[in-house]
């Protein structure tokens, strides 16, 4: 068994923002999704990051909007990913990814929204998300530390606390409707001899 990793996340605390995202993955994925959406931005650790470190981290996040928009892929030595951009000037004080600095998407924050092994669902992933137009200007913000074996918030006198101050109103332009679109696109990927016509578009 491979020893665990650590890494630090960015995660979203407005339940508007963290509710249409992780739905919108969920709805466009296959499986059940262990993490929510999230924005890596350090790691890997071969142990666990000191909590008073990433708590001055935490603190630069306080009143920092993330603007999520635009659709991007990448390739891995998995297969591919699809991707929503996610910009914020504190990415580039925080940022810190050694292992991945080389590879080809790794200097992008961004959050994963789908993943697979085959182009051709990625690419119309990612079509179907570029007809959506969404974007989002959130500032609930949060850091997590994540393993490979485990992930949650930091608890008891490690836990990250939210600024609770009232924060800007958030931000969201997404067309109603979209999960359910989402999930049909799922249905046609996961089922293309059921839909013929929708699999002619693929080739």
């Amino acid at each position: 068994m491979s020893a665990a990793r650590y890494f630090v996340f960015v995660e979203f605390t407005d339940p508007e923002v963290h509710s249409l995202l992780n739905n919108l993955r969920q709805a466009l994925s296959s499986k059940t999704l262990q993490d929510s959406a999230h924005i890596t931005v350090r790691g890997p650790y071969a142990a666990r990051p000191d909590p008073k470190g990433v708590d001055l981290l935490s603190q630069k996040l306080h009143g920092q909007g993330v603007f999520i928009a635009d659709v991007g892929m990448f390739k891995t030595q998995k297969g591919y990913v699809v991707f929503l951009h996610a910009i914020s000037k504190i990415f580039e004080e925080i940022w810190w990814k050694p292992d991945f600095d080389s590879l080809s998407g790794s200097r992008t924050p961004h959050i994963t929204i789908y993943e697979t092994t085959e182009e051709k669902k990625a690419k119309a992933v990612m079509t179907f998300l570029k007809a959506e137009h969404m974007e989002i200007f959130t500032f609930g913000v949060v850091l997590t530390i994540y393993t490979s074996r485990q992930h949650s918030l930091l608890s008891g006198n490690e836990h990250l606390q939210v600024n609770q101050r009232k924060l800007p109103q958030e931000r969201i332009h997404v067309n109603a409707g979209i999960h359910e679109r989402a999930n049909s696109l799922r249905n046609h990927l996961d089922y293309p001899s059921h839909h013929p016509i929708f699999q002619q578009k693929l080739l």
